[in-house]
C-alpha cells in the first residue's frame, strides 16, 4: 500500500515504536522529514496508519518547525582530528521514532542558518503531539557540540522515551580535534520547553574513521 496515493510527499519514511497505551484502531506512525521546505518552513511529514491489519487507512499531514534548516545545501561532512578525512553525515532522513503517552519523538539531522551550529550537521529531536488531529508540534531542539570541542558535528542521533517522559538522545559527535564518539544528552519530563542536557560521552573516539572501500565516500 501507497501511504501516499492520496497526498503528501513520496519520501523515506521511518515508522515509530510504539509504547504503552494506544487508541484501538491506532498501528503506527510514520515520519520523515529530508529537508522538507513549504512556503519557506522546514515540515515533519507524518502519517497515521489505522487498523493496518483490517483495512488500513493513512492520514497524513505537514507538522511546521519554522525556517531552521539550511535546505539548499548538502549536510556537510564531519570533521575528525588528525586528518582531513570528512565523515559522511548523509542526508537529512528520519533517523529514529519512538511514540509514548500521546506523543510522537524523532531525530533527523539538518544544517542550522542560524546560532553556533551554523553550517554544521547537527541532530534535531522534535516532539509531537498526536492527541488532536491533526496533530501538532508539541517541542523541539538541535544539539550542538560545542560543550564537547569547538566546531563539533552531531549526527546520526537515536531516541528513547520512558513512560514518565524523561527523554534520552544517542548520537554520534566529531569535530577537527576529537576523533568520532559516542554521546547522549537528556531531559525529564519538568525541563523547560526545548531543553537538553550537558553532553555526556558514552565513549570517546580513539582513533580515525577512514573506510571508503574504495570509492568516494567515507
Amino acid at each position: 500500500l501507497n501511504p501516499y496515493a492520496s497526498a503528501g510527499t513520496a519520501t523515506t519514511t521511518q515508522p515509530s515504536h510504539m509504547y504503552g497505551a494506544a487508541p484501538a484502531s491506532l498501528g503506527t506512525f510514520l515520519v520523515s522529514f529530508s529537508g522538507m521546505n513549504i512556503g519557506g518552513m522546514e515540515q515533519i511529514q507524518v502519517v497515521r496508519l489505522d487498523d493496518p491489519l483490517g483495512i488500513p487507512t493513512f492520514i497524513q499531514t505537514y507538522v511546521e518547525l519554522g525556517d531552521i534548516d539550511d535546505v539548499a545545501a548538502a549536510l556537510p561532512g564531519t570533521p575528525q582530528s588528525g586528518t582531513a578525512t570528512l565523515i559522511e553525515s548523509n542526508d537529512r532522513r528520519t533517523l529514529d521514532a519512538v511514540w509514548q503517552n500521546d506523543a510522537l519523538w524523532l531525530t533527523t539531522t539538518l544544517n542550522p542558518n542560524s546560532g553556533a551550529d551554523a553550517g554544521q550537521a547537527t541532530a534535531l529531536w522534535v516532539k509531537i503531539d498526536t492527541s488532536v488531529s491533526p496533530e501538532v508540534l508539541a517541542d523541539f531542539g538541535t544539539i550542538g557540540g560545542e560543550d564537547i570541542a569547538p566546531g563539533t558535528f552531531t549526527t546520526f542521533a537515536s531516541i528513547a522515551i520512558n513512560a514518565n517522559e524523561d527523554v534520552v538522545v544517542g548520537f554520534s559527535a566529531s569535530a577537527p580535534s576529537i576523533f568520532a564518539g559516542a554521546y547522549l544528552v537528556n531531559r525529564q519530563i519538568t525541563d523547560p520547553p526545548g531543553f537538553m542536557g550537558s553532553p555526556v560521552v558514552v565513549q570517546a573516539g580513539v582513533d580515525q574513521y577512514v573506510r571508503t572501500f574504495g570509492g568516494p565516500r567515507n
